[in-house]
């Protein structure tokens, strides 16, 4: 009995939360890809599990990854739970500048971020960043300093150099002798991504195949349809990402935007393409223009 009451509980709240989502998206305006940064504030669900966690497991340190909305409530249940715990805010970009730029008609839904993630900053004991260019807009917008350390983003090179080793031969006939071969990939349910693939469609595609015409875009990643045409391949989600990666000629990061550092760019070079990116893509990184990627 117990727990179908628990369960049902459990239902009850999911659906508020989906109302919560409903409100900020169609009442408020606010995108609806990110409207979980401010509703799970308020998601009891996450309350509980947390609670859960703390009881039962009794970490010493509570780490909050990149959902600083989070902050707050691990704050209250750790001075609650009575014991020291370093709580610890892991920021991969400061979402503060990049909606600022991304979505600059929405000051009511970027104004709120801003709350929430200099209140983040605030109850952390330490905030991870993984650039320079971080830690100055931490500073400046989030008027927080002291308590930040930079961790730069990192690729497993044993982990990529293994994969390629043994399933390179495979992708490598897959597309026979069309060249060059560009790829690009990421999570397409993220805005930035999306806009870049319209970039690559509309722009990029017909000017270099008016010069290559057996040029190949391959372009990998959730969120993407799979489709084949003449000059594009979309694969959708790519298990060995890195020994496909490794078949193609160059690689493309035309963002225009995003926050922390793009993986991906550690990726093609650790998979041993070359890049051409935006100065946006390639942000965060102490590269320069021929100087291990052209901007």
């Amino acid at each position: 009995i117990k727990e179908i009451a628990i369960s049902r509980i459990y239902k009850l709240l999911a659906i508020s939360a989906k109302i919560l989502d409903w409100f900020f998206t169609i009442i408020l305006h606010f995108p609806a890809e990110e409207v979980y940064r401010i509703s799970s504030l308020v998601d009891i669900r996450i309350v509980l599990l947390l609670l859960q966690v703390m009881l039962f497991e009794k970490p010493h340190i509570i780490i909050v990854d990149e959902y600083y909305s989070l902050v707050p409530i691990a704050w209250i249940i750790k001075r609650l739970y009575l014991k020291p715990s370093l709580l610890v805010f892991d920021a991969h970009n400061i979402d503060t500048d990049r909606f600022i730029k991304l979505y600059p008609e929405k000051h009511l839904f970027v104004h709120i971020i801003k709350i929430i993630e200099s209140l983040a900053c605030k109850l952390s004991d330490l905030i991870l960043v993984v650039s320079y260019h971080d830690m100055i807009r931490a500073y400046h917008l989030l008027k927080c300093s002291e308590k930040i350390m930079i961790v730069p983003n990192p690729a497993d090179l044993s982990e990529i150099e293994d994969e390629i080793t043994k399933l390179r031969d495979i992708y490598k006939g897959l597309f026979g002798n069309r060249r060059p071969i560009i790829v690009f990939h990421g999570d397409f349910r993220y805005m930035p991504n999306r806009e870049a693939l319209l970039i690559i469609l509309r722009k990029i595609v017909p000017k270099v195949i008016k010069d290559f015409p057996n040029a190949l875009f391959v372009i990998i990643g959730p969120g993407l349809p799979r489709m084949t045409s003449q000059h594009i391949v979309l694969t959708g989600y790519v298990k060995d990402l890195y020994a496909l990666l490794s078949t193609a000629d160059v690689a493309i990061v035309p963002l225009l935007h995003g926050g922390g550092t793009r993986i991906k760019i550690l990726e093609y070079m650790a998979s041993g393409v070359p890049v051409i990116s935006t100065p946006i893509g390639s942000e965060g990184f102490m590269f320069g223009n021929f100087l291990g990627i052209i901007l």
